[in-house]
Formats: structure tokens, sequence, C-alpha cells
């Protein structure tokens, strides 16, 4: 002979969880277009004039012309750059032995974090009374 308990309070919660996804991302999505356009204003811009005749004249990619955001998933969202100018993002914020540590990340993180926070709570709230 078995028993079958039904649990109503975890079918409740699931169905809850599924209906906060799109506020949820919408919410990710806004606090990462804050946090991006700060990105890109804080990131340092490299000055290649005085070495065209050493290294060549080939065309530098900026890193602050390529910030981007992806899409949300499990309520998580990455923020950074594109792939072929990501790779040396971080000598310029840690320093390297010839140059020294120019910190933007961490800046921009202290800069807009209030700001993220509040955007990313204002669309949660608009998600919530729909």
């Amino acid at each position: 002979m078995g028993v079958t308990i039904k649990n109503d309070i975890g079918v409740s919660l699931r169905k809850m969880a599924q209906g906060l996804t799109r506020p949820t991302n919408k919410a990710l999505n806004a606090g990462a277009e804050v946090f991006a356009e700060r990105l890109e204003k804080n990131t340092p811009v490299f000055d290649n004039t005085k070495y065209k005749g050493k290294r060549g004249d080939y065309m530098f990619k900026h890193a602050k012309d390529n910030v981007t955001y992806g899409t949300p998933k499990n309520g998580e969202i990455l923020i950074g750059f594109k792939k072929d100018v990501a790779w040396r993002v971080h000598f310029v914020e840690f320093g390297t032995i010839r140059q020294a540590p120019k910190p933007f990340i961490q800046k921009t993180q202290k800069q807009a974090s209030s700001e993220v926070f509040k955007v990313m709570l204002n669309e949660m709230s608009k998600g919530l009374k729909q």
C-alpha cells in the first residue's frame, strides 16, 4: 500500500518562478545596458601614433568600440568586450611589467552599481505589476 502526498506549495513556487522569468530578463537587460554605456565611457583608448613606424600601419580595434552584453541565462548576464579585443583588456585593467594598471572595470562597477540596481528594480516592479 502506497501513500501519495501532493505538494501544492512546490507546484505553486515553480509556476511563480516561471512567471518571473520574463520580468527578470527585462531587468537584467536594462541593467546590462546601463552598465555597458558606463563601461564604454570609462574604457581607455590606446593612442598608437607613437608606434606607427615600429609595428606597421595596421588597424587597432579599440576596446571602447567593442563593449557588448549577452542574453540573460539562469538569472545572469555577461557584460564585457567582443572576443577579438577581450583577450587584451586584462592587460590594461591589471597592468603588466611595463604598464601601470588602469582599473577602469573596477571603477565602472563602483560608479554604476547603484544606478544599475535602481534600473533593475524599476523594471522588476513594472513586470510584477502586469
